[in-house]
């Protein structure tokens, strides 16, 4: 008969993060800062707008395929997006 193993305290502490999803968190965290930054200082380069269109494209694919829209990947693709166009914007001076 099989017995129940014993849960030890280990198994209830919080899991650490890595070192590497930390400096991966910071690096998002520093890009949405800077797309904030530069959308409110340069308004001309319409980027909030641009962004926005981006987001709606990619709902509109991801429903036309009959794929779920998870709140997690679509926090990881606007913070993608933020980064190509910022590096878009970077790169036109």
């Amino acid at each position: 008969m099989l017995r129940k193993k014993k849960i030890t305290g280990k198994a209830l502490l919080p899991k650490k993060k890595s070192k590497a999803d930390q400096l991966r968190n910071q690096g998002k965290d520093l890009i949405s800062v800077k797309f904030d930054r530069l959308s409110k200082t340069k308004p001309n380069l319409k980027l909030e707008q641009r962004l926005g269109e981006e987001i709606r494209a990619y709902l509109t694919r991801r429903r036309k395929n009959n794929f779920p829209v998870e709140e997690k990947m679509l926090k990881s693709y606007i913070s993608q997006i933020k980064a190509r166009l910022l590096k878009e914007v970077t790169s036109d001076k």
